[in-house]
């Protein structure tokens, strides 16, 4: 599956006037379960650069992910930890400043994410940043179709929120299409494009 993130989206939702930012590529296995991701970023289509790759294997059981940033050229293993029955955490360590990304899944009763949070903290343990998503309004198919998203600045006390709304799915009940209007600035629009080879 790949995923391009634009920022600067026009009302007409038109992907050729808009800003690519991100792209970024998950491999599955035959099970449906994610094998690897990769992270490309960059002000537009012809600059973006590899910046992250991930690995994920399972050892006896335990979930893991490896991480390496080809910006700092850090990798580090990241342990995934259940923390009951619905939900599991992974954090992961910057080495060169010391801050901590802390992320938090929820599972609903059909084993989905619906809800996720992240908190960065720095060295002293002090929050820098949250952020806060949650899945709702499931349709027939018992899939969702709209996200609320809110992100908190804890230095300067900002917190914007956000809605995005699922369209264009395909045969499998996967989207093609994704927008997230920022409610605070009706102006700000980002769009997600997903395409998949099976």
């Amino acid at each position: 599956m790949v995923i391009e993130n634009y920022l600067d989206v026009p009302a007409s939702c038109n992907k050729d006037s808009a800003t690519l930012y991100e792209r970024d590529i998950f491999y599955y296995n035959e099970t449906g379960n994610l094998d690897s991701a990769i992270t490309f970023t960059g002000p537009d289509k012809a600059g973006l650069k590899r910046t992250q790759q991930s690995i994920i294997s399972a050892i006896h059981g335990q979930k893991q992910e490896i991480i390496h940033n080809y910006q700092t050229e850090q990798t580090d293993t990241v342990h995934y930890t259940w923390l009951s029955d619905t939900s599991y955490q992974k954090a992961i360590h910057n080495k060169i400043n010391g801050q901590t990304t802390t992320t938090t899944y929820y599972l609903d009763a059909a084993h989905q994410v619906y809800k996720m949070t992240v908190l960065l903290t720095d060295v002293s343990g002090h929050t820098l940043f949250s952020q806060g998503s949650e899945r709702y309004d499931k349709d027939s198919r018992g899939l969702y179709q709209k996200v609320l998203f809110s992100f908190s600045d804890i230095n300067n006390g900002a917190t914007e929120k956000g809605a995005m709304v699922y369209s264009e799915f395909d045969k499998y009940n996967n989207p093609g299409r994704a927008v997230l209007s920022h409610l605070d600035d009706p102006d700000k629009t980002e769009m997600r494009i997903f395409k998949y080879s099976y």
